[in-house]
């Protein structure tokens, strides 16, 4: 998208972005709470097959609805100056849901 790069700026943007969700769109999902984290090592070997299967998962949602919001905002004309995180947490939260719907397929394929 020809947009210069700066780790600083990026850095601070996903930062404001992931900050301003808060606990609700991450701990909406059983996955993305402490409970399940207290859970699963509770469990030793049930626990960490638990684990292993949904982390990836989740981090896998979160890197590509960061994505999602990035593409578009590159796409609109945007910099990592002009972002503004607060108006893009609907789309955020809509492409988050959409990763945790979709990628335990695309694992299950690339394996």
């Amino acid at each position: 998208y020809g947009t210069p790069f700066r780790a600083s700026g990026a850095k601070a943007a996903v930062s404001a972005l992931l900050c301003g969700l808060g606990g609700e769109t991450l701990g909406r999902s059983l996955l993305g709470t402490s409970v399940f984290t207290t859970l699963a090592r509770s469990m030793p070997i049930l626990g960490f097959a638990l684990s292993a299967v949904t982390m990836p998962t989740l981090h896998g949602a979160l890197t590509y609805a960061l994505g999602k919001v990035f593409q578009q905002h590159f796409a609109m004309g945007g910099t990592f100056l002009t972002f503004k995180p607060q108006e893009t947490e609907a789309f955020f939260r809509a492409k988050f849901e959409e990763g945790l719907r979709t990628l335990p397929d695309k694992l299950e394929v690339s394996q």
